[in-house]
Order: structure tokens, then sequence, then C-alpha cells
């Protein structure tokens, strides 16, 4: 009988083991497919506007030759390296993981929670691409904590982008 229950208890951890080691045996096997956020059929200089929404809020970058300017600022000049870095970004990204089990609300993909969205137009309006990024991915390292990614709607489901977009900014001085 003695023998019995630690061998009870030897079976279940060899089974929560064996559960683990498969679930991140199936999380690396999809973290290594390369599924780009920005397809490569979109050429950037075809980018004539940047849309960022949040809530009501709204900013808009314009493009005009080389430079961009921010139309909610009655035009001002934006730091163009911020903007092309900002696109470098979204043609490089690409997603690490998708956890469809994932709550919408509880990842900031919602409207009423926080989500992005951003919409890259061309310059007759028309939408070349768009997305709705939710909230950044922070972990602890060491001492301090970091952004380690930030969750997107990819086809319907949460998705996880391993660049954090932390410059996603609805203020003008943001691009400035």
């Amino acid at each position: 009988m003695k023998l019995k229950y630690p061998l009870i208890c030897l079976l279940i951890v060899l089974g929560l083991l064996a559960a683990l080691k498969w679930r991140r045996d199936a999380w690396h096997a999809q973290s290594h497919k390369r599924i780009w956020i920005l397809s490569p059929e979109t050429r950037l200089e075809d980018v004539a506007s940047i849309t960022i929404e949040k809530g009501g809020s709204v900013l808009t970058l314009l493009r005009a030759d080389q430079a961009w300017t921010i139309q909610e600022s009655n035009n001002l000049q934006a730091d163009a390296q911020k903007v092309l870095l900002f696109l470098s970004d979204l043609y490089q990204a690409n997603i690490t993981d998708i956890l469809p089990d994932e709550p919408l609300e509880a990842v900031g993909l919602t409207p009423e929670s926080g989500a992005i969205r951003v919409m890259l137009l061309d310059n007759t309006g028309c939408v070349l691409a768009a997305f709705l990024f939710g909230k950044q991915i922070q972990v602890k390292a060491k001492m301090q904590t970091v952004s380690a990614g930030r969750w997107l709607l990819y086809n319907g489901k949460p998705a996880i982008v391993a660049n954090p977009f932390p410059y996603i900014d609805l203020e003008p001085k943001g691009w400035q």
C-alpha cells in the first residue's frame, strides 16, 4: 500500500511532463513558421498615408514626395526616419505564435480594451493593408520589465508578433 501512493504520484508527474513537452514542441514548431503580417506584394513606396486609430482618436500621416506630414497638426512635418522605420518594421515583422483560445478582450484586441487600428493607404485612398494591434507583451528580465512583442489580430485570431511596436503613437509629437 505504501508503494502504491508514490507510484501514482510518479505517473502523474510523468504525464504532466509529457504534456508540457508536447505543448512546448507544438509551440516551437509554430514559432519557426514565418508568417509575415504585411504581404510581400505590398510596396512601401506605394504607401501615401498611414491612419492610426484608438478609441475615438485618429492620427493621419501623409506623404508628399519624400516628406511626411501630420494632418491633425496643420500638416506639421513628421520625422521621415520614424515613419520609414515604422513601415520597415511592419514589412519585416512576423508572427511567432497564434493562440486561438486567448480572449480578444484580455489581450487588448477590442475597441473597449484599447485596440489600435493601423491602415496603410495608397494615393487613391485604397487600403493596402490594415492591422489591429493589442497590448504589448511585457516580461520581467532580471530587475526590469521589457517588451517582448505585441498582440495582433491575424485572420480573426489572437497572434503574437515579435516586434512590440512601442512607437505606435496617437500624439503628433511622437512622430516629430
